[in-house]
């Protein structure tokens, strides 16, 4: 299909309630049109959504950021769809902020990617009776959504100083890490490891794209399942292997992504290893659709 033309920086998306804080919103991050390229699910849970973003946009990102997406409620698009004989979201700048809802996503396509597909990837953990993923579930190829962003600071840096780099991950939560494999592979004269954590193999996600990275000498992967024993893979939660680490403040780098019970349980056994909140400890959080809540906050945070 022809991809419509598509204009950045709509700032006549929102209504004039809160016009001064969106006019700064859109002055600090311009709001992208983003088309959808094709959806499929990658477990028994999970969505992954791509959508094309036009170049003449002058959209980029860094790996390990995530966009907001902004969309009408599922019914409000079909209602809209329905009065103007179009595609579900085709009429979506009718739309103001009083109709929108905002949901947030961590990018699962590299910086790489994007540059060859024009595509972006988020994976969406689906919850029974979310707004995000209600509508989610119903998008198809063609529709269309806001994005504003990118947001977050979970970069990976080649100079980085640190020996060991773990990057620790929950769910939809290890989307930063496969964004970031280019930089992984540069790390060469690192060690990196990569531990993700999963209630069960059906909810698991890219255990193929994590397990190639070890292909490579400095990358070594790790799985747990919290809810099922399963050969080859850890029992329990990731905190629970934090003990086996050896954990040196000095020498280690720790990036975590995910649940944020497992952020603040991870964290707090780090801080008694000596690592430092607000030294050595960074944290940002944004409301995502996970296996919680919809408004659940859901947390990264970056130890250097």
């Amino acid at each position: 299909m022809n991809r419509p033309q598509i204009k950045p920086a709509i700032s006549w998306v929102f209504n004039s309630r809160n016009a001064e804080t969106q006019e700064k919103l859109l002055i600090d991050h311009p709001v992208y049109l983003a088309e959808c390229a094709s959806t499929k699910m990658i477990s028994n849970n999970t969505l992954e959504v791509s959508f094309y973003i036009s170049s003449d946009q002058g959209f980029d990102f860094n790996a390990g950021q995530y966009l907001a997406l902004y969309f009408p409620k599922a019914e409000a698009a079909i209602s809209q769809a329905s009065k103007n004989n179009t595609p579900a979201l085709y009429e979506l700048p009718c739309f103001d902020n009083s109709t929108l809802l905002r949901r947030s996503y961590s990018i699962v396509s590299s910086p790489q990617e994007f540059d060859k597909t024009g595509k972006v990837s988020i994976a969406i953990s689906l919850i029974d009776g979310g707004c995000g993923s209600t509508f989610f579930k119903t998008i198809k190829p063609g529709d269309l959504v806001f994005a504003l962003g990118p947001f977050g600071n979970l970069n990976l840096d080649l100079s980085i100083r640190f020996e060991r780099i773990f990057l620790l991950g929950t769910g939809t939560g290890i989307a930063p890490y496969l964004s970031m494999q280019e930089e992984i592979k540069g790390l060469w004269d690192k060690s990196v490891d990569i531990v993700a954590g999963f209630r069960s193999k059906t909810q698991a996600i890219y255990l193929d794209q994590l397990s190639s990275l070890n292909q490579y000498d400095h990358v070594t992967t790790e799985i747990c399942f919290s809810r099922e024993k399963l050969p080859t893979y850890h029992y329990g939660y990731i905190q629970h292997l934090l003990p086996l680490l050896m954990l040196n403040p000095k020498k280690d780098c720790f990036y975590l992504c995910g649940n944020p019970r497992m952020i603040d349980a991870v964290k707090n056994q780090l801080i008694n290893e000596g690592f430092c909140l607000n030294k050595n400890l960074f944290e940002e959080s944004y409301t995502f659709s996970g296996h919680l809540d919809d408004d659940y906050p859901f947390s990264i945070s970056h130890l250097l």
